[in-house]
């Protein structure tokens, strides 16, 4: 189920990978000025700034820049570096709109935290209702957090189709960080998997707001596979399907969590 499978995945990894931590995964710079620049130009400076570039934009024109990135991600007819550059775009400006990308730094935070012994956890589905959470670390409502799980799940099918470009061997284009890549395609699948099992966004996020999470959580539908399958050979195929496997794998720190497992 929901809070465990996530601990179990996600917390090794983490961990392991202390450094990812010493900065957010989506930094803040100064606000960019989309207008005059091609897809392809807009793909690679969302990819430097995604909050930045859409700083300022109405909905329509982020649902548009959305369209545009994710039209060039399935152009079979550019490059495949084009491609995949246009597909984690897309992922993070949907990521960062919904303010799913502080959530995934919310989880960064909360790692550290515990690897430098400043937080104990008492139950796992605090790890749960912690990240979904704004600056000040109260829980945020149960539809701003649907919203965000609405994105991740928009988020998984772009990073689905930059792990079809990408294919089993091969490597990042310029501009994409393929350790974050992996960290958000696993917790993006992680909910994809769920919501899969026949839950809806809204019934997982008034889970992680019901007064009592963890009872709420453990009545979702369905269940994670057994995560003691991604040691073997083709786990994360079989857990994440082949696409979505190749995007993770694409993280050389997949390794430290496959040690750990």
């Amino acid at each position: 189920i929901l809070g465990p499978g996530i601990l179990v995945l996600i917390i090794p990894f983490l961990m392991s990978c202390e450094e990812l931590f010493t900065t957010n995964i989506f930094d803040n710079l100064d606000n960019l000025d989309l207008s005059n620049m091609s897809t392809e130009e807009q793909a690679v400076a969302v990819l430097d700034d995604a909050s930045g570039a859409i700083d300022g934009l109405s909905g329509d024109e982020i649902d548009d820049l959305v369209d545009d990135l994710t039209d060039l991600a399935n152009d079979t007819s550019a490059g495949d570096s084009t491609r995949m550059q246009a597909a984690a775009a897309a992922a993070e400006v949907e990521m960062a709109a919904s303010g799913a990308d502080e959530t995934i730094n919310n989880l960064s935070d909360l790692v550290t935290d515990m690897v430098n012994d400043d937080l104990t956890v008492d139950d796992p589905t605090d790890i749960l209702t912690s990240i979904f959470s704004d600056s000040s670390g109260n829980l945020l409502s149960a539809a701003e957090i649907e919203a965000q799980l609405e994105a991740m799940l928009a988020a998984a099918a772009l990073l689905e189709t930059y792990g079809s470009v990408m294919g089993e061997d091969g490597t990042a284009p310029p501009g994409v960080s393929a350790d974050t890549l992996a960290v958000t395609a696993l917790v993006v699948g992680l909910v994809g998997i769920l919501s899969d099992g026949g839950n809806s966004t809204a019934a997982i996020a008034a889970a992680i707001t019901d007064p009592d999470p963890e009872t709420a959580i453990d009545n979702l539908n369905g269940t994670f596979p057994d995560l003691n399958a991604l040691t073997a050979d083709g786990g994360l195929e079989a857990l994440f399907g082949a696409d979505m496997a190749n995007t993770i794998e694409g993280g050389s720190l997949i390794t430290s969590l496959l040690d750990q497992m």
